[in-house]
């Protein structure tokens, strides 16, 4: 998978290279930006702020309490997932409840957890499930027949 740095000038380069807009084009070619082990940043800054129903300094300023870590082209450029615009607008819905942004990030950090450790547990139990099948099926087959 490529990567590409966009900067400052990305979108006008990649309008040059033929294609149909400038955003639209910086938006497709973003969206192959991205860290291993987290949802792939796609969405510009102002496309994010959009979408989350803020403002792009609020988003900023999320980021720089540590609330949200964007992805990064080589350029610098902030690139939002679907899971960051998530994020922003959870954490909007908690600063409007009137928590702290403090312990909005430990909730954050809690509900993670939380819905890590469901994920855990469903697996556990499908894993459960599979063996007691398997067990099941060892017994009946090692039952001796009636008519020996």
């Amino acid at each position: 998978m490529r990567a590409w740095a966009v900067g400052s000038s990305g979108a006008r380069n990649l309008r040059r290279r033929g294609a149909r807009s400038s955003w639209h084009s910086a938006h497709v070619e973003i969206e192959r930006v991205g860290r291993p082990g987290r949802a792939v940043g796609r969405h510009p800054i102002r496309y994010a702020a959009r979408a989350a129903g803020l403002h792009a300094q609020t988003l900023r300023d999320y980021e720089r309490r540590g609330l949200l870590r964007p992805a990064r082209t080589d350029g610098g450029m902030r690139l939002f997932s679907d899971d960051d615009v998530a994020r922003a607008r959870r954490i909007a819905e908690l600063s409007a409840e009137g928590v702290p942004l403090t312990a909005t990030q430990r909730i954050l950090r809690l509900e993670r957890l939380l819905r890590l450790l469901f994920a855990r547990i469903r697996t556990l139990e499908d894993q459960n499930a599979r063996l007691s099948a398997r067990l099941q099926r060892q017994q009946v087959g090692a039952r001796p027949s009636a008519g020996c």
